[in-house]
């Protein structure tokens, strides 16, 4: 009697069990990964395509100018927002780590200019040694220039926010690459400048894409968004 029932309850969740079964012909499928492409608008979306970023209209300089301003008041509020979560919301902090994040920028954009004229010369065969030795030396003494620089603006910003005091801040600032050198010695190098492109700091956000589609030869010389 118990093997009777036994046997009558295997019948009964065999059908169960085939019927739980995956049927692996006509299993759901996946979405595709997005193929991102610029918008109308100039964003990057799906169906990215490269060759309509490349012949699109170069902008104006007017343009650029005012996209990198917005990019940079972005850059300062996220700045703001970074010292709050961490704990640094005295206003008057934060108003002088922005000051003199401003001044670093602004100085960064003035040597940047001169960084790529000497990036383009590394391809111009009618250049001679002579000039070459010429603007090398030029570059390497304003840029002399801008270390002596910040080193004074952070010793006023020290001062000012008594920076040795709080050890944790001072670790902040250095890790965001805002004070010190530490955070060029262990950023990965890439070549043609793509490290700069793509890191913080460095030739970021529209700017560093127009020098990146410079390097890929005349017909996409700033050759980028026609708007934002």
């Amino acid at each position: 009697m118990k093997r009777q029932l036994l046997l009558l309850s295997l019948i009964a969740v065999l059908p169960l069990a085939a019927q739980a079964q995956p049927d692996l012909n006509n299993a759901p499928k996946g979405n595709n990964a997005p193929n991102w492409k610029p918008n109308a608008n100039g964003r990057f979306g799906q169906n990215f395509n490269l060759q309509d970023l490349l012949n699109r209209k170069p902008m104006t300089p007017e343009q650029l100018k005012q996209i990198q301003a917005q990019q940079e008041e972005q850059r300062l509020l996220m700045l703001r927002q970074r010292l709050t979560r961490e704990g640094f919301t005295d206003v008057a902090v934060q108003d002088a780590i922005v000051d003199f994040a401003k001044e670093k920028e602004v100085a960064r954009v003035k040597l940047q200019t001169q960084w790529t004229e000497l990036d383009k010369s590394t391809h111009k065969a009618d250049l001679t040694d002579a000039q070459i030795a010429g603007m090398l030396n030029d570059f390497q003494a304003k840029a002399d220039d801008e270390r002596a620089r910040r080193e004074m603006a952070l010793q006023q910003l020290s001062t000012k926010i008594e920076l040795e005091q709080k050890p944790r801040l001072k670790l902040l600032l250095m890790t965001m690459g805002l004070i010190g050198d530490e955070a060029s010695l262990v950023k990965k190098d890439a070549a043609g400048g793509i490290a700069d492109f793509a890191g913080l700091g460095g030739l970021a956000g529209i700017g560093g894409l127009n020098n990146l589609l410079e390097g890929l030869g005349n017909n996409a010389q700033v050759r980028i968004f026609n708007g934002v």
